[in-house]
């Protein structure tokens, strides 16, 4: 993610974010298919 260095969290701050769910990509961790159905 990019962020504007004036927007910038302090250290280990919570932080919210928000994504497109058609542009996200899921992988299997031990197969490292798609999770895309």
């Amino acid at each position: 993610a990019l962020v504007p260095a004036r927007e910038c969290p302090e250290l280990r701050a919570p932080v919210r974010y928000s994504f497109d769910e058609e542009s996200i990509h899921l992988f299997d961790a031990e197969t490292g298919k798609s999770l895309r159905r």
